[in-house]
């Protein structure tokens, strides 16, 4: 069995799979229960993690076609993928968002 700490990061590996593979929704639900479970984790490294994740669910919910979902999402991951230099996601969002990243 999965330890309850690591729930959070199974989530999030099984959201970011589906999100690989196409399949939006099943990844909002996924990295969705993994903020949900992170949130509850008092600690830096949980609020990094959340913010990342943050990225990958504008992702999905762009390719979901909700874009002002999408756009809250990626408001709140912009600061911290900026600071951490995370091109590759930052770079993603504002591809998939295109004029709605503003």
């Amino acid at each position: 069995t999965i330890p309850e700490m690591e729930f959070p990061f199974y989530d999030a590996a099984q959201g970011v799979i589906a999100l690989e593979y196409g399949h939006a929704n099943q990844a909002i639900e996924a990295l969705g229960r993994s903020v949900e479970r992170l949130r509850r984790i008092n600690s830096p490294i949980a609020e990094s993690a959340v913010d990342c994740y943050h990225g990958y669910l504008a992702l999905a919910h762009a390719k979901a076609g909700d874009f002002d979902e999408a756009r809250r999402h990626y408001k709140l991951a912009e600061k911290r993928l900026r600071c951490q230099k995370i091109q590759d996601i930052r770079e993603r969002c504002e591809a998939a968002l295109g004029r709605y990243a503003e």
